[in-house]
């Protein structure tokens, strides 16, 4: 599960103004090697696939699993993202989350994301690319997002270590988000509720994501 999910376990998404999100040139060199890596890896084969696997861990106990694959073809990539939490604050909590974003040439053009708590649906919304802005269409409404050619989004960090990055894309709140080196392969990024979420890296691939909160910690980590 994203790790964004615990900032929104009681509250919907909030919805930002399309003039936030214009600084777009600083990640094109990290979006441009996440494309060109891919094409340069699938230019041999029709189709590649690369699967991950991560137990949910809080306090030394798992308490759920993360599931993430990417598709690869000559130009276009697929990435399907599951999970499943179970979390206890006074009452249990069981937290069913969904993602899909898919890349062609480069460009994302479409992105899934839904999640629920219980009974409750959090969020459920499409964001499609209309060939120069993106439009988000939830249940009740859509956003039209004033952003062109993203590149990369959250769930791209589970595959490529953004060394020459500052700023991911965030389904979650329709905006960039800023990331910055903290220490040796790991990176931190700071959420508009002031937590954050850090992310450990060996041979470009996302061991662990750190999730920190105002009343809790709790880590995804790599098993296969």
């Amino acid at each position: 599960m994203q790790p964004l999910l615990f900032n929104i376990l009681f509250k919907k998404d909030k919805k930002t103004k399309w003039f936030e999100y214009i600084n777009l040139l600083k990640n094109k060199s990290f979006c441009l090697s996440i494309y060109f890596a891919t094409l340069m890896g699938t230019m041999s084969s029709p189709a590649q696939r690369t699967a991950l696997k991560y137990n949910v861990v809080q306090n030394d106990n798992v308490i759920g699993w993360l599931k993430i694959d990417k598709n690869d073809s000559a130009n276009t990539s697929l990435i399907h993202f599951s999970s499943e939490i179970k979390k206890r604050v006074l009452f249990l909590f069981t937290i069913i989350e969904n993602q899909e974003v898919l890349f062609e040439n480069g460009t994302m053009t479409h992105s899934y994301v839904y999640r629920r708590i219980n009974n409750d649906i959090k969020v459920n919304k499409h964001t499609t690319y209309t060939g120069d802005h993106y439009i988000v269409k939830n249940e009740k409404n859509s956003t039209h997002l004033m952003l062109n050619n993203i590149a990369c989004n959250q769930l791209s960090l589970y595959f490529y270590e953004p060394v020459t990055v500052n700023q991911i894309y965030s389904d979650n709140y329709e905006r960039y988000l800023k990331i910055e080196k903290t220490g040796n392969r790991y990176y931190t990024m700071k959420l508009p509720d002031g937590n954050k979420n850090t992310y450990y890296y060996s041979n470009g691939t996302c061991t662990k994501v750190k999730v920190e909160q105002s009343l809790f910690t709790v880590e995804f980590v790599l098993i296969k």
